[in-house]
């Protein structure tokens, strides 16, 4: 069995160091600094940005690095469709860049401001359920507890939204992996 991917190859965000922004990307004699393949942002100390992993897929544009503002989920299947979507028009891979991928990426931005929102509202409704609404409990033993649950609610839903919470992405993939359980159960009491 593969060990896991350490340090900044593992595929989770990042937050970027001073001596990651001053040493050479790109591998070979290439000085190439920390920058997002997508925006050509280059990275400053402190920004967050995350390696994906493509040498394993076909087709492949190689491995890349994307900022926050770039990110989204999905985004190596996005390029790997964008790469079939190039060879379909022009034939073959050659010409394809990051850059040609723009033209869905900013499609992806306006989906990412939307999931933004969405997250925000999220948070609003967890503080207003924290602060206001008391989960229609009598005994404020339950009560209490109700509210702290919210406030972990809130917690999570903040540190999702600064995406440098490992604990939170843990808890997150937990929560993906049991709605993807019970979608597959209800999908097999339909089928019967």
């Amino acid at each position: 069995m593969a060990s896991e991917r350490q340090g900044w190859t593992n595929g989770r965000p990042f937050i970027v160091t001073a001596e990651q922004c001053r040493a050479k990307w790109g591998g070979g004699d290439r000085d190439w600094k920390l920058r997002c393949y997508l925006c050509q942002t280059e990275a400053s100390e402190g920004d967050t940005f995350r390696w994906v992993y493509m040498n394993s897929s076909t087709p492949s544009p190689g491995n890349f690095m994307v900022c926050r503002t770039c990110d989204f989920d999905g985004i190596a299947e996005a390029v790997r469709a964008s790469l079939e979507d190039w060879k379909k028009t022009f034939g073959d891979y050659a010409g394809w860049s990051f850059q040609a991928f723009l033209k869905f990426h900013s499609i992806s931005k306006e989906l990412n401001a939307m999931n933004r929102q969405c997250l925000d509202q999220a948070i609003a409704i967890a503080r207003g359920c924290q602060i206001e609404y008391g989960g229609g409990y009598k005994d404020q033993r339950e009560a209490d507890a109700f509210h702290h649950g919210m406030t972990t609610v809130e917690n999570c839903l903040r540190a999702r939204q600064n995406q440098t919470d490992y604990q939170v992405a843990l808890v997150e993939q937990m929560g993906l992996r049991e709605l993807k359980r019970e979608a597959e159960i209800a999908k097999g009491a339909e089928a019967k």
